[in-house]
């Protein structure tokens, strides 16, 4: 059976890695392409001259070497680096990894954790507003709120471009939360009242005075609700919680966007 012939350059570089005893037969293998047994063969009776047809083991691996040294082509030194770098059977290099580079989409740029916090807070900042003058002056305030709540979110995202101006936005959203802090109280406080037996603390009424006054229509006059106080308390802690919610998410997208904007620089 006709052997494989090898071309001059793979020839010089199993010459060279086998004379040096650095590198495993395996690994020489790997990087010519060249089998095992071939190596084997090789390295127990001499590498084959570089040029010969029939591919029998024909010449010592020290003739070949000074053959090559001896060619007039060669401008420089034949290293076993430049016989890798060789094209015949040499080993292709290992494609780096593609990391694709280029603009979030619109959904990557909107819809953020933090900005859904702001969506979801500012949504029911608009109905509280409409819940507390229904009707066209309630769409207007919620309107109104929206449009200063958004300009200031997409300004802070900006603060790579113009950060005096995401500053002063950062600053507006604490102003618009205070206006829509009272509106949050008075949505929650209503739904607590209605719902006073999901509260973990009972809410009744009792007599003022521990008597109970009737009037001539047979209802009580001096009724006063036990822990009453205490529902309002919970609607402000709950309506100061979505503002605060507001404030962290547009602080949060404005520090993101300034380290942006520095670690570009």
């Amino acid at each position: 059976m006709k052997r494989t012939t090898y071309g001059a350059d793979t020839l010089t570089a199993a010459a060279l890695f086998l004379q040096s005893g650095e590198i495993s037969l395996g690994e020489i293998s790997r990087r010519l392409n060249v089998p095992k047994p071939t190596l084997h063969r090789w390295k127990t009776d001499g590498v084959p001259a570089p040029f010969g047809t029939s591919g029998t083991d024909t010449g010592t691996a020290e003739r070949l070497t000074g053959m090559v040294e001896n060619e007039p082509e060669h401008s420089e030194p034949q290293t076993t680096q430049n016989a890798i770098a060789a094209p015949d059977n040499a080993v292709s290099p290992v494609p780096q990894p593609f990391h694709e580079t280029g603009t979030p989409g619109f959904f990557a740029r909107h819809f953020s954790r933090m900005d859904c916090v702001f969506y979801v807070a500012t949504g029911t900042a608009c109905f509280a507003f409409w819940n507390v003058a229904p009707g066209i002056p309630g769409v207007c305030f919620a309107v109104l709120y929206w449009l200063l709540a958004f300009d200031a979110l997409q300004r802070v995202k900006a603060a790579g471009q113009n950060e005096l101006l995401a500053e002063s936005a950062k600053a507006r959203v604490w102003g618009l939360e205070a206006f829509a802090a009272v509106a949050h109280w008075n949505l929650i406080n209503e739904y607590l009242w209605r719902n006073l037996e999901k509260l973990p603390f009972e809410v009744k009424q009792v007599p003022d005075g521990g008597v109970w006054i009737l009037g001539y229509d047979g209802e009580k006059t001096n009724a006063i609700w036990e822990n009453g106080e205490f529902v309002s308390v919970v609607a402000a802690l709950l309506a100061c919680s979505i503002c605060a919610a507001v404030i962290v998410a547009v602080g949060t997208t404005f520090l993101e966007a300034k380290n942006q904007s520095q670690s570009k620089k």
